[in-house]
């Protein structure tokens, strides 16, 4: 098992013209075996992650909940990517995660009036020694549902010259197999099937079926085309 402390640094803005809004948020790791040692510092090393917002979400959010404070939501979000990354041994230097109706609940899942930070009191996290990539039911699973994606696309794309399904995030393929320990994490999960599910060609199955209603929902409109092709 092992073992690092996360001390977060002052956060900043970004100021992007008609963009979403975003913050980074600087923070250092270090394993703790070196907290104590002459080779803290040599060992102590400097990351950032930058977090946005679209305009549409953050206006959702601030609706629902009049006391909202939008930058402790942003620097929870970072916080988990962070810890996320460390147990899955793919944390990068850099890292950027933007939220969109596409990648996230409508409503926000966290009270930010009960979110301790931005601070620099430092995080202590606890990581498996196996991260979930290496597991072989995933690694087989999630070779699966790649490959039956891109051949079900392969194939509609041969009879109508387009996709089938969309992927907005390909990180939400990932989510399928994380483990789901609070309420907030089984909706990020639960929201990432959705997303694989429901982001489906409805414009060109509404052509094909011969339907004008646009209000159709993608799963709706995918069982009519089935019945009518298939049935």
């Amino acid at each position: 098992m092992e073992k690092f402390i996360i001390t977060f640094l002052k956060p900043y803005e970004h100021q992007i013209l008609g963009g979403p809004f975003e913050v980074s948020f600087p923070y250092s790791l270090i394993d703790e075996k070196y907290i104590d040692t002459a080779e803290r510092k040599s060992q102590t090393r400097n990351f950032n992650i930058k977090v946005g917002i679209t305009g549409r979400m953050d206006a959702s959010w601030r609706a629902q909940d009049m006391n909202f404070n939008l930058l402790r939501v942003l620097y929870e979000y970072g916080k988990r990517q962070i810890i996320q990354k460390l147990k899955d041994h793919t944390l990068q230097k850099n890292e950027e995660l933007i939220i969109s109706p596409y990648t996230h609940p409508d409503t926000c899942p966290f009270d930010s009036n009960k979110i301790v930070g931005p601070n620099s009191e430092p995080i202590k996290i606890e990581i498996p020694d196996k991260p979930i990539m290496e597991t072989l039911e995933f690694s087989e699973l999630a070779a699966f549902i790649i490959d039956t994606r891109d051949n079900i696309n392969t194939l509609f794309h041969k009879l109508y010259k387009e996709k089938l399904f969309f992927i907005h995030q390909e990180r939400d393929l990932l989510q399928l197999f994380r483990d789901a320990q609070t309420e907030e994490e089984f909706i990020f999960r639960v929201t990432a099937l959705r997303n694989i599910i429901t982001n489906i060609n409805t414009k060109k199955l509404l052509e094909l079926i011969k339907c004008n209603n646009t209000d159709n929902k993608s799963i709706n409109v995918f069982e009519q085309y089935l019945k009518e092709e298939y049935a």
